[in-house]
């Protein structure tokens, strides 16, 4: 490092302690958000297609549902944020969101006593299903990261309370978005499940 060097760091050092001292530099506010995703799987049998369809609803995952389903996605959720007094405003100092994702996904265990239509029919369905809870997935996450930024950007307000009030009311306001944006998703899935299917096992015969 030269003198020239030298001097010029020295001169950016005082600017940047006389704007601390003066309270002109702001303390910015940082996230750092994390998703994770795993699969575990339930064991089903059936050498037909009704009786596979029988035992989901008997065996398969059901969350708050009455009768099981063949796929399903969970999720646990974490965000803490944290926040400081300045200048006579509370302002939120971080902000970070962790969503743990985790898809249950059916393991066929009757693949030696099937027929080739069955083989076919559960080669279609576990991709699609695979498919259909990692949109799940990214769903949520998209939701997320839009909630991150909707925090972030909240401005100090008079008190912590009313921080604590307007982070609330964002979160509330996501998970309504999230829920219906799933719903939706849902929605339209099972509308044309059976046309979906039947394209892709036509697809597999074909191959």
């Amino acid at each position: 490092m030269n003198i020239f060097q030298q001097h010029s760091r020295k001169l950016l050092l005082a600017f940047l302690l006389m704007l601390l001292t003066l309270g002109l530099l702001q303390q910015t506010s940082y996230a750092k958000t994390s998703f994770s995703k795993s699969y575990k799987y339930y064991e089903i049998g059936g050498t037909t297609i009704e009786d596979f369809w029988r035992n989901v609803a008997l065996y398969g995952p059901r969350a708050n549902r009455k009768f099981g389903v063949v796929g399903l996605t969970t999720f646990k959720l974490d965000i803490p944020y944290r926040y400081s007094n300045k200048n006579g405003k509370c302002q939120l100092t971080s902000v970070e969101i962790k969503l743990r994702s985790t898809i249950s996904l059916p393991k066929w265990v009757d693949k030696s006593r099937s027929d080739k239509d069955m083989r076919i029919f559960w080669k279609a369905l576990s991709g699609d299903v695979k498919r259909h809870e990692e949109k799940h997935v990214s769903i949520a996450e998209s939701s997320f990261k839009a909630l991150e930024m909707a925090i972030l950007n909240i401005k100090p307000q008079r008190n912590c309370k009313a921080l604590k009030k307007k982070i609330n009311a964002l979160s509330k306001q996501s998970e309504r978005a999230r829920n219906r944006a799933q719903n939706n998703f849902e929605r339209d899935e099972i509308r044309g499940q059976k046309k979906r299917l039947s394209g892709l096992i036509e697809l597999l015969r074909s191959n």
